[in-house]
């Protein structure tokens, strides 16, 4: 017996994958928070999975989470045809009341199948039409993502990873530069600017630039500003 089926949003697809998938939530050290109710994710179907179980649908995440990191469009093309052929998503044309046709889907009916085809058929809309994906190039994120842009060239899953991002690249190039200027200086200069004899007052005074200090912390150490929607 076969079931209707409806194409997913790709932006809800997109949600389910990086707060399900297991790649997604170590990266962002959540694997012990709880997992959000399907529906705070966007609208859905709510009969495509009303009977899946959690480890269900981290499998179904974790499944679409390779086609997004897919390192080429053909290796995503192989992915998401090993879930097609899985869910079995079979096309069914209607005449309207327009004098035109639409399309519905239906599948054969197993717990993971309505799912795994309404996600599957979201991405197929995205590998056949004008839009990338791909995986955030931030540290410590490995969210995923649709590309809309213009030039199709988007790195990054949100805007507070793009910052934390360039945050920690500025801090970097401050510290290397710092280290180079601090060796530019002769041992002697130094040493004369410490003692105070060098008119700029006791050593106990503000140290001269180039004492300078600058944190020596990981820039990728700094705090995590993805911001999550759910606790």
């Amino acid at each position: 017996m076969n079931t209707g089926v409806r194409r997913a949003d790709p932006d809800w697809v997109v949600a389910f994958v990086n707060e399900y998938g297991t790649l997604p939530r170590r990266a962002a050290g959540e694997e012990g928070y709880p997992y959000p109710p399907l529906d705070a994710l966007g609208e859905h179907d709510r009969a495509s999975s009303a009977s899946l179980s959690r480890e269900q649908l981290v499998a179904l995440a974790d499944r679409l989470h390779r086609v997004f990191s897919s390192s080429s469009r053909s290796e995503a093309a192989v992915a998401l045809n090993e879930l097609l052929e899985d869910s079995c998503p079979t096309p069914r044309l209607h005449a309207n009341e327009d004098g035109g046709y639409e399309t519905s889907w239906s599948v054969r009916e197993t717990a993971d199948a309505p799912l795994a085809a309404a996600c599957a058929l979201a991405f197929l809309g995205v590998l056949t039409g004008p839009w990338g994906f791909g995986t955030c190039d931030a540290a410590r994120c490995a969210d995923v993502f649709v590309d809309r842009s213009p030039g199709g060239q988007r790195k990054y899953c949100s805007t507070q990873c793009h910052t934390r991002t360039k945050v920690a690249s500025f801090r970097r190039r401050q510290a290397e530069r710092a280290e180079t200027e601090n060796a530019r200086v002769p041992r002697s200069v130094v040493t004369t600017c410490r003692a105070g004899s060098s008119g700029l007052g006791p050593s106990s005074a503000s140290p001269p630039p180039f004492e300078a200090r600058f944190s020596e912390e990981d820039p990728e150490q700094c705090l995590h500003l993805r911001s999550r929607k759910f606790s």
